[in-house]
């Protein structure tokens, strides 16, 4: 996705908190959970309610089977075209190797593959199996930290948050407006356990190996015959293989629709990720009194806050 350039404002201002052990522990874990630091968690945290996760899901025994037979077959045919051509680099009677009943023949296991691949794509749409799911979920850290917490221990550790003015200021109002401290404001937003995940089969680690196997194997097919195809026509004075041997035109034509397929698959598959980019991710959620304080006093603020393409 395109980043919006949008000027950064300067953190001019430094936050200074007192915090127990098992917060401190808590928001480090966190972090580590999200992948992000503790800062940008902090002035997540007091932000939004829910923060979201992307994470990958199992793909279903079936689907994978197929996919994978799928993927491994094609690796071998691929593999035998690329061996077809370089054996005709060593010889200029090309006609001792090429013949119809061998083009026939990868005709028949492409086009088998190819309708696999077609059946396996329909059972995607139609059962939405790459589709994200979203789920409100909390912290599994957060129960092992605090199910026995005492917020009146002592406060032996200290963090420092450096943060701009206009998000300063945000945050005094804020506090004032719900009448706590910055400091209780900021340590009670650090303690919501609660995140969004969303999951799909396209964060797979096995579905992004297979998608990448097909794809590359669609490929490698494609550029086996168009080898051939100009090795032929060097060899014959000019004729194309087509023009000798029908069945190769069909070979050709099949690839064709093959790629055509992937290249649709492949905006599909795209389009899911958009879709929940723009539903979940770019926009921030804000808690009611930030909006409100903004509301009054800084709208173009708010706007941007309101963008997770923007920088806090």
């Amino acid at each position: 996705m395109n980043i919006y350039k949008v000027k950064r404002e300067k953190k001019d201002k430094h936050l200074f908190f007192r915090t127990t052990s098992e917060l401190f522990e808590y928001v480090n874990a966190s972090s580590d959970f999200f992948n992000v630091s503790n800062s940008y968690l902090i002035k997540e945290r007091c932000l939004s309610y829910s923060y979201p996760y992307i994470c990958d899901k199992d793909m279903d025994f079936e689907s994978y089977n197929q996919f994978k037979t799928l993927c491994d077959n094609l690796n071998t045919v691929a593999f035998e075209l690329n061996k077809l051509y370089k054996s005709t680099l060593s010889i200029n009677r090309l006609d001792l190797v090429l013949n119809d009943e061998l083009f026939g023949l990868y005709l028949d296991k492409i086009e088998s593959i190819y309708d696999g691949w077609k059946s396996l794509f329909n059972l995607f749409l139609e059962k939405h199996l790459l589709d994200y799911s979203a789920e409100e979920k909390t912290l599994d850290i957060f129960h092992e930290v605090f199910d026995e917490y005492n917020p009146s221990v002592r406060k032996n550790k200290r963090w420092s948050v450096r943060v701009s003015d206009s998000f300063y200021n945000l945050l005094v109002s804020a506090a004032s407006s719900i009448n706590i401290s910055v400091s209780q404001l900021v340590l009670e937003s650090c303690m919501n356990p609660s995140y969004l995940e969303l999951s799909s089969v396209l964060r797979n680690k096995d579905f992004i190996t297979l998608s990448y196997s097909l794809s590359n194997n669609i490929r490698q097919i494609h550029f086996s015959l168009i080898k051939l195809d100009r090795r032929h026509i060097e060899c014959s004075g000019g004729l194309n293989v087509e023009s000798i041997f029908s069945t190769f035109g069909s070979l050709v034509k099949v690839m064709d629709d093959f790629l055509e397929s992937w290249n649709s698959f492949d905006s599909y598959t795209g389009k899911l990720e958009k879709e929940m980019y723009y539903k979940y991710i770019k926009k921030r959620e804000l808690y009611k009194y930030i909006v409100d304080v903004l509301e009054n006093n800084d709208k173009d603020y708010l706007k941007t806050l309101r963008n997770r393409e923007n920088y806090i």
